[in-house]
């Protein structure tokens, strides 16, 4: 067996700024594990991870302040991140098949089981979700990334990197503007 070494990682952020969904800039990191041995080929391995952005009149001070309800709208709690101005975590461990009533597949993609099922709806998934609150023009922006990562409960081993259908951080910008619009 001929050892192998990563040779480099790369990360690219896209140009492009979403305005809620799915949409979005994609940030990739691209890693490529080279061989020792010049007879054997490279393997390239590429993760994307979305950072969805929904813009609102509301002042980013207010929309700060309504951020948590509308994560606990959602079945999330969390806390401001230590250190970082505005930016919230959420996260939920040991979740299975639902988020709030909701199946997780509407949320995440986690591949499919042996089985056939939705894996997001069979794994046992670790959710985290961070948003950040900042000043937009006339309003406020939230940018919003789920990260998520599934291990199997039918016998499988290892654990599955999931990815954002974009529903969850459209559900949140919904549960936020309808805060946002209480008095």
């Amino acid at each position: 067996m001929r050892p192998f070494a990563p040779l480099v990682v790369l990360s690219l952020a896209a140009c492009a700024s979403g305005s809620g969904g799915s949409g979005g800039p994609v940030e990739t990191t691209r890693t490529v594990v080279s061989s020792a041995s010049p007879m054997t080929n490279d393997i390239e391995l590429m993760r994307d991870t979305r950072l969805v952005a929904h813009r609102s009149p509301a002042t980013p001070d207010r929309m700060w302040a309504t951020l948590p309800a509308a994560l606990a709208d959602l079945g999330l709690t969390g806390g401001p991140q230590a250190g970082q101005s505005r930016t919230y975590l959420a996260s939920a461990t040991g979740l299975r098949r639902q988020l709030n009533k909701v199946p997780l597949s509407r949320y995440l993609e986690c591949g499919t089981t042996p089985s056939g099922a939705p894996g997001a709806d069979v794994h046992l998934i670790r959710l985290q979700v961070t948003s950040i609150v900042e000043p937009d023009g006339q309003g406020s922006r939230l940018r919003t990334q789920v990260l998520a990562r599934g291990t199997s409960v039918e016998g499988s081993t290892g654990t599955v990197d999931c990815a954002t259908t974009g529903v969850l951080e459209a559900r949140l910008a919904e549960a936020l503007e309808m805060r946002l619009r209480q008095p």
